[in-house]
C-alpha cells in the first residue's frame, strides 16, 4: 500500500458519502499529488438534481469515505469540477470529479469545526541535518570477528512556550528496515506540538506554519513538510471506536504545500544555523519567535513567501522586500521625525497655506500627505537601520556604495508612482534583483537578531558560512570580513 502522507503520491479506492447519509454511498477513487491536484473521481454524483449542461458546480464543506483497506477519510472544502454521462452495459450513470483542500486519513472521522487534538507530530525535511547529531558508532571485535553498530538515542529537547500555552519538543525516532542481506537503521527527528489543553486544527496549523518559517530561516531555504499527524482528543463521539482492536488515535493530514520538495536533503555543513550553534538560547528563541509572531507576521510572511516563490517578477520581489523592511521598522516604534504635539502647529500652518482654489479632491489629497508628513520616509528608515548594524553586514548589503540607499528609494518611488523624472536613476533588472537579494539578507539579519541571536554570531556566520559566501559570489561582491 502507498504511504498516505502529505509528501507522497497515492491513490485510495473506496466508498464516499455525505455526513449523516452513510447509506447513500458512491464508489470512487481518490488521487493525491503533493505538488498537484487532490481529486476524487466518483461513479455517481452528490448533485443529481443539477443538469449536466448547467454551469453551476456543487460545493460540500465535508465529505466522508472509507477505503477498501478500512481507513476513514474526511475531505474538507469539496468542489465539483467536472461531470458527464457514462453509458455502459445499457445503463447510464453520471461520472463526477471533485477537488478538495484538505484530507484527513486515520481510524476515525474528523470535523474541522469541532474536533480537538491533544498534539501534532511533524516531520520536516532537513531537520536531521539541522540537529547535526550522529547517534551511531561502529566497533570491531577482533577476538570473535564481530562487528557492532551501536545506537545511542539522543535526548529529547523540550521547551514550554508560554505565549501559545504549549510544549514544543524535538524527539529522536529510530526506524529499521531489513531486506535479505541488508539491515538499515535510520535516526530521524519528530517535532511534537503539545498544547496545555486540546486545540482545534486552526490553532495547530498556525503553530506549524510559524515553526516552518522559523526553521526555514535557520536552514537557509524553505523547509518541506514530510508528514503531519494529529493526535485525536478522545471525546464521546470517538470513544466507542477507540475500543476497537488496532485503533490508532493518530490522523494523517494532507494538503498541497506551497513549498516545493528539493531533490536532495542538505548536509549539516550546508546549514548556516544548526541546532548546536543555537542550543544555549533555544528556549529564548522559541519563546521570542511566538511572542512576536503577531507583530512580525507581515515581515515573516513576506520573507517566507519570497523564498518559496523564486520566479516572481523582479519588480514585484523588490517591492515586497521594501514592504517587509518598512513593516519591521514601523513595528519597532521608530516612526516620527518629531512628536505629534510638536508637529501639530506645523501641520496647521501647511494646511492653511493650501490655495482655496483647489478642487476638494486635490485639497483632500494634499491634507492627507501633510497628515503623514511627520512619518519617517523610506530613506530615513533605511539609514536608521544601517546605522545600527555591524560594519561587515552593512558592507554585505551596500558593498560600500554611497548611492545604494538613494537608488533603492528612487527605484521604489519609480515603481510605485511611475515618475519619469526618476527613470534614469533607478536600478535595471539585474541591479534590482541584486538589491532585492541584499535587502532580503537584511531582513534575515533583523529577524534573527530580534529573536535572540547576538550580533557577533550573526556577523560571523553571515560573512563566513558557505551559504552566504555563495550568495555574495552570485551577487558579484568580493569576499569581505
Amino acid at each position: 500500500m502507498d504511504k498516505t502522507i502529505i509528501s507522497e503520491k497515492f491513490k485510495l479506492r473506496g466508498f464516499w458519502w455525505l455526513p449523516l447519509k452513510e447509506k447513500d454511498k458512491i464508489p470512487g477513487t481518490l488521487s493525491y499529488n503533493p505538488e498537484g491536484l487532490m481529486e476524487l473521481d466518483l461513479d455517481g454524483t452528490f448533485w443529481p438534481e443539477t443538469s449536466i449542461n448547467n454551469n453551476d458546480y456543487g460545493y460540500l464543506p465535508l465529505l466522508y469515505g472509507k477505503t477498501h483497506d478500512g481507513k476513514y477519510c474526511t475531505l474538507v472544502d469539496v468542489y465539483e469540477v467536472f461531470s458527464s454521462l457514462n453509458y455502459s452495459h445499457g445503463s447510464c450513470i453520471i461520472i463526477t470529479r471533485v477537488i478538495f483542500n484538505q484530507l484527513y486519513i486515520g481510524d476515525g472521522y474528523v470535523n474541522p469545526d469541532l474536533t480537538l487534538y491533544k498534539a501534532a507530530l511533524i516531520e520536516f525535511m532537513d531537520l536531521g541535518a539541522w540537529m547535526h547529531q550522529d547517534p551511531f558508532s561502529y566497533q570491531q571485535l577482533k577476538e570473535d570477528s564481530k562487528e557492532i553498530i551501536m545506537y545511542s538515542k539522543p535526548p529529547s529537547i523540550s521547551v514550554d512556550v508560554e505565549f501559545i500555552k504549549a510544549t514544543i519538543s524535538i524527539n529522536p525516532v529510530i526506524t529499521h528496515t531489513r531486506y535479505y542481506n541488508s539491515y538499515t537503521c535510520t535516526n530521524k527527528e519528530i517535532i511534537r506540538i503539545t498544547p496545555f489543553s486540546s486545540q482545534n486544527i486552526e490553532w495547530n496549523l498556525k503553530v506549524l506554519f510559524n515553526l516552518q518559517k522559523l526553521f526555514s530561516l535557520f536552514i537557509g531555504r524553505p523547509i518541506y513538510i514530510i508528514r503531519i499527524q494529529l493526535l485525536l482528543f478522545i471525546d464521546n463521539e470517538i470513544k466507542s471506536r477507540s475500543q476497537e482492536k488496532n485503533f490508532s488515535p493518530l490522523v494523517d493530514l494532507c494538503f498541497n504545500q506551497t513549498t516545493k520538495r528539493e531533490k536532495r536533503e542538505l548536509l549539516p555543513p550546508q546549514i548556516p544555523f544548526t541546532y548546536p550553534s543555537l542550543s544555549n538560547i533555544w528556549e529564548i528563541i522559541l519563546n521570542n519567535w511566538f511572542e512576536k509572531s503577531t507583530s512580525l507576521e507581515t515581515v515573516t510572511a513576506l520573507n517566507f513567501g519570497l523564498s518559496i516563490n523564486r520566479d516572481l517578477p523582479v519588480d514585484f520581489k523588490f517591492l515586497a522586500v521594501i514592504q517587509a523592511i518598512e513593516s519591521f521598522h514601523r513595528i519597532k516604534g521608530n516612526n516620527l521625525y518629531m512628536s505629534n504635539e510638536d508637529y501639530e502647529p506645523i501641520r496647521e500652518i501647511l494646511i492653511k497655506a493650501i490655495p482655496e482654489s483647489l478642487s476638494s479632491a486635490h485639497l483632500d489629497a494634499l491634507k492627507n500627505r501633510i497628515k503623514y508628513g511627520n512619518v519617517y520616509s523610506l530613506q530615513k528608515r533605511l539609514e536608521l537601520i544601517l546605522e545600527n548594524l555591524p560594519d561587515p553586514i552593512v558592507y554585505l548589503i551596500t558593498n560600500n556604495d554611497n548611492n545604494f540607499l538613494r537608488r533603492v528609494v528612487d527605484t521604489r518611488n519609480y515603481l510605485v508612482h511611475r515618475d519619469e523624472s526618476l527613470k534614469s536613476k533607478v536600478f535595471d533588472d539585474e541591479e534590482m534583483f541584486n538589491a532585492s537579494e541584499k535587502l532580503k539578507l537584511l531582513i534575515e539579519f533583523l529577524l534573527l537578531r530580534e529573536i535572540g541571536l547576538a550580533d557577533d554570531t550573526l556577523k560571523d556566520i553571515m560573512t563566513k558560512h558557505r551559504s552566504y559566501l555563495n550568495r555574495q559570489i552570485i551577487l558579484g561582491n568580493k569576499n569581505h570580513s
